[in-house]
């Protein structure tokens, strides 16, 4: 897939892509800058787009990424896919969504929580691996039925109608597992 050395390309995908996608873009493209990683960051929804971040969402990563005040939602394409090296979804079913839309796209795509979990166990891509030998690890003896149903250890709740705090709370989230991803992607990285 990519060199050790060359750039990757994450993509975040959710339904609306007004608040848990972006938010998970913002964090990662601050925390790859604060690493220094040559990766690059973007985000979808299944939705239509074309529509801005939700408010209470901006709030919650302004700071860390003030461009995303600019932010118009995107619809998913095959083009997003073919050109993402890892796809972080925010559930099961927006796994299953991108299976169906690019079925190639499965063994590199994962929930934000599905990633964290499995990097856990696998442990941080090791120096000299590149991303693509580190998923495989990961996806090892993964299925597409092992993704069906909705699941409280895979998805974020969506914090659409929500309260600003658990919109707060769902950030919190992200945030968290955010960092932990870009460790485990980091070669070399602590995990």
């Amino acid at each position: 897939m990519c060199a050790v050395d060359e750039a990757f390309h994450v993509l975040f995908v959710c339904t609306g892509n007004i608040y848990r996608s972006p938010m998970a873009e913002a964090f990662c493209r601050a925390a790859i800058h604060e690493r220094g990683l040559h990766a690059t960051t973007a985000s979808a929804g299944t939705l239509e787009g074309d529509r801005p971040i939700a408010p209470l969402a901006l709030c919650q990563i302004e700071d860390v990424d003030p461009q995303m005040a600019t932010h118009r939602s995107h619809l998913l394409e095959p083009e997003d896919l073919l050109g993402a090296d890892l796809v972080i979804a925010m559930t099961r079913e927006h796994v299953r969504r991108v299976s169906v839309l690019e079925p190639g796209a499965f063994d590199r795509t994962f929930t934000l929580k599905e990633l964290v979990r499995r990097g856990g166990r696998v442990g941080p891509r090791r120096p000299g691996q590149t991303l693509g030998e580190w998923l495989a690890s990961l996806g090892e003896g993964r299925t597409r039925s092992d993704l069906l149903g909705d699941s409280d250890l895979d998805d974020l709740e969506d914090p659409v109608g929500e309260s600003p705090a658990v919109v707060r709370g769902v950030a919190r989230q992200i945030r968290s597992a955010v960092g932990v991803l870009v460790e485990l992607v980091s070669p070399g990285g602590t995990g």
